[in-house]
């Protein structure tokens, strides 16, 4: 069982996408402790109104993209 929290918005040098990434551990559950970044996504800001981009998926732990 691993928990997720901690969402992040990491903001990108270019343009109105942000990556939302966030952190997920099983500490407190199994003996071994494990953590892990969870898988990311871009999130797209424009004044007051936010989406998701499709299709945006990233890999665990990135932080930036070149879009």
């Amino acid at each position: 069982m691993y928990v997720t929290y901690s969402h992040f918005a990491v903001p990108q040098a270019k343009g109105n996408n942000v990556v939302i990434t966030s952190y997920m551990t099983n500490r407190g559950f199994y003996a071994d402790k494990q953590s892990t970044f969870a898988p990311s996504f871009l999130l797209n800001i424009k004044g007051k109104k936010t989406s998701v981009v499709k299709d945006s998926i990233l890999e665990q732990g990135q932080l930036t993209v070149n879009k």
